[in-house]
């Protein structure tokens, strides 16, 4: 497979042979002899940027809503944050920004207002931490938590809000992520953790063409973006501040469908994600990511999966880093992989007997609908075969 740029803002994807022809021959405008959907297909793959939609109509009632931002080292995304902020003012109660030990200019580059509170942690804590000392100072009726590389529009906001006075008694309402350079492509549509794999971003790298429009309930939400109401954030309790980084959103959501709530998606709210590392170009999985990965998905199986059932997933997560471990040395020369695999065990075996097993409750870890969610990405990047093209990706 090789790169292919599919807008002006350097949006990239992999193609095969024939996907790049095809692509092609529609260069200089040449929709002669496409069918419709074909040139529909073509806009999606091409779409590019994000439309202003400052004069976006609002919500039907407005409820104080605190946003809640953590920031590490996110001088590169201040530009986007302070526009953002500055377009979502006028609906928003109160802005929290938990800066979570940054060594960057990024909080000198923040643009305050009369509604920002901003909490500065002198050395970083864990992201959970971090969101937790937030919402415990948020005073609004709805948490609006989100990263610092996301974009929510206007519209994405209103979307959500109205989503929210129709379905009140949902935990967490989730929008559509779609990736920020190449918005055509899903970042994800909630996220999992099944066996013999990570967890993962349902919808990952999948072309949209509303294959998942249909979808209501999800089994997890990310946390990149997503809106709670506070009474459920009490009720259900913070995030666990065990996890380094990764598994706290799955292990929340788990939490809350426990005690009867429902995670669900809003396909009408389309909220853009810069995924993996857009200001540095696209890098293998580093080697700190990789060990805090593996020791969370341990930790989500030891903490929340029934005890006559862990094991079966402790052993899938064992199989699959093996054979990850394998494949990386023998294809990749890449040793370093395997120390931090190792790390992330060790790190679990050390603090194994610590983890408090949750309230376990009936719950299907396994997300059962008919339809192919896995990743379809390679580096960070979205890639398209002709298969994937001409069999999975029809409207």
């Amino acid at each position: 497979m090789c790169k292919y740029q599919v807008n002006p803002e350097g949006g990239l994807i992999y193609v095969d042979h024939k996907v790049e022809k095809w692509l092609d021959s529609f260069k200089n405008g040449n929709f002669s002899g496409k069918t419709d959907q074909e040139i529909d297909i073509y806009k999606r793959i091409t779409k590019s940027g994000i439309e202003d939609d400052q004069d976006a109509r609002p919500p039907k009632i407005l409820p104080t809503i605190s946003l809640v931002l953590v920031t590490y080292n996110s001088e590169f995304w201040m530009d986007n944050i302070n526009k953002m902020f500055s377009i979502l003012g006028e609906w928003l109660y109160e802005i929290i920004v938990v800066d979570n030990g940054s060594v960057d200019n990024c909080l000198e580059k923040l643009v305050h207002n009369e509604k920002m509170s901003i909490i500065k942690n002198d050395l970083p804590l864990t992201f959970a931490a971090a969101v937790n000392q937030g919402c415990r100072l948020a005073t609004g009726d709805l948490f609006l938590i989100i990263n610092p590389d996301v974009v929510v529009t206007k519209r994405a906001l209103s979307s959500l809000i109205d989503f929210f006075l129709d379905h009140s008694d949902a935990a967490a309402i989730v929008p559509k992520l779609l990736l920020l350079r190449t918005p055509g492509f899903i970042n994800g549509v909630g996220n999992i953790v099944p066996l013999f794999r990570w967890g993962y971003d349902l919808g990952l790298g999948h072309l949209d063409v509303g294959q998942f429009d249909d979808m209501f309930e999800l089994p997890s939400a990310c946390f990149a973006t997503v809106l709670i109401p506070k009474e459920k954030w009490v009720s259900v309790g913070e995030l666990d501040e065990g996890y380094p980084m990764y598994y706290e959103d799955s292990d929340w959501s788990y939490r809350a469908r426990a005690a009867g709530f429902k995670i669900i998606l809003c396909v009408k709210s389309h909220v853009f994600h810069g995924y993996h590392g857009y200001d540095n170009g696209f890098e293998e999985i580093s080697s700190k990511k990789l060990m805090y990965v593996t020791y969370g998905r341990l930790r989500y199986s030891k903490k929340n999966i029934k005890s006559s059932n862990d094991i079966y997933y402790l052993i899938s997560y064992l199989i699959f880093d093996i054979f990850y471990i394998i494949y990386s040395v023998l294809f990749n020369f890449n040793f370093a992989n395997s120390n931090s695999i190792f790390l992330g065990w060790k790190l679990f075996l050390s603090r194994s007997k610590s983890i408090i097993k949750s309230i376990v409750f009936p719950i299907d870890h396994q997300y059962r609908k008919k339809r192919c969610f896995k990743p379809r990405i390679k580096i960070g990047i979205p890639k398209l075969t002709w298969k994937m093209l001409h069999v999975r990706n029809k409207p």
